[in-house]
């Protein structure tokens, strides 16, 4: 057993090097808004934005040149820091590195807002936090932010999204990764983001959660017009974190099971709770995809592990929803 995590812990450990990234990045103060470099990111972003539109046409990702943005921006970062140009940054990186590059970006952000507060220069304080710093940091608040982070790898040409592990067990979709296939991702994400000099998955939501309301503060605290509001990214962290917890709990104690091919003993003295059953049923999925494809066992095995979460009316509800209004009469009406 690992010892508990906390907070002050983990920012002592993760934040030295993220500190010295951005004292870098900070670079002589250059006003960058007039380089062409910065109209054509502008510009190309505002034209794809426009075209992605959830009620009409979707510009393909592999039409638009996040390559280009990428590069433009970090030689925009590279002359002068700029909150628009590192979110414009972080965009393109989640598209083409997905999520390995959240916390840091996060990081910086914070760590920057932090020092401009402590800045004697009044005028640049109020030029970001009252001008167009806020209104960049907006996006960060945004329903397509989240939608983007949600859709995003965990790691480079990793597969696993965050999206993959939030949404498990809310439908049953035969494409749907299993509880043993997320445990193992998830194993493997942790461990690349070590190799990288990352905390584990479940820190950095940590951490990001915390650098977020942090930057909330920062930014609404002296400003009386435009109030940040993180809460829609904030609360979906708290659930994502909570489900990471419990798939992180559950990986040490079932190790042995997870790295073997065979179904486990069908006893009942082998189970203590119902994620133990829904891992058992996981196995007898993967037997029959791998050995028997065209069975129509998972389909209905799928369909038993949504129903164990599920109290009698909504199974009830879920199997003969026409049904349910008579049965309510005579259970429910004296």
């Amino acid at each position: 057993m690992h010892a508990p995590v906390t907070e002050k812990v983990l920012l002592i450990h993760a934040e030295d090097r993220i500190m010295d990234d951005c004292a870098s990045s900070y670079g002589p103060n250059e006003d960058i808004k007039f380089d062409p470099l910065y109209v054509d990111v502008e510009l190309s972003l505002a034209k794809f934005d426009e075209i992605d539109d959830p009620l009409g046409y979707t510009l393909p990702e592999e039409k638009f040149d996040w390559y280009k943005i990428r590069d433009n921006c970090s030689h925009l970062i590279s002359k002068n820091f700029d909150l628009r140009v590192e979110l414009w940054l972080l965009r393109a990186e989640l598209n083409l590195r997905g999520g390995i590059v959240l916390f840091e970006s996060i990081k910086k952000i914070e760590h920057y807002l932090l020092d401009l507060s402590i800045t004697e220069v009044a005028e640049d304080k109020t030029l970001l936090l009252n001008g167009d710093g806020a209104a960049a940091l907006s996006w960060i608040s945004s329903v397509p932010c989240l939608s983007l982070i949600k859709k995003s790898q965990l790691i480079p040409g990793g597969g696993l999204s965050y999206d993959d592990i939030f949404s498990r067990g809310l439908s049953s979709d035969s494409t749907e990764l299993s509880y043993s296939q997320i445990v193992s991702a998830v194993s493997q994400v942790n461990e690349v983001y070590h190799q990288a000099g990352l905390p584990a998955l479940s820190e950095q939501l940590l951490l990001i959660h915390g650098s977020l309301k942090n930057i909330e503060f920062l930014v609404n605290k002296d400003n009386e017009g435009y109030q940040l509001d993180c809460r829609l990214l904030l609360e979906w962290i708290d659930v994502l974190r909570n489900k990471i917890a419990h798939i992180t709990a559950s990986s040490d104690d079932d190790a042995v099971l997870l790295e073997s091919q065979s179904l486990p003993a069908l006893t009942p003295d082998g189970f203590s709770s119902r994620q133990d059953v829904i891992i058992m049923l996981d196995k007898v999925i993967d037997y029959f995809e791998r050995c028997e494809p065209g069975h129509p066992a998972p389909v209905l095995i799928r369909r038993s592990q949504k129903m164990i979460g599920m109290d009698f009316l909504a199974i009830v509800e879920d199997m003969l929803p026409d049904s349910l209004s008579t049965l309510q009469q005579f259970i429910g009406n004296k």
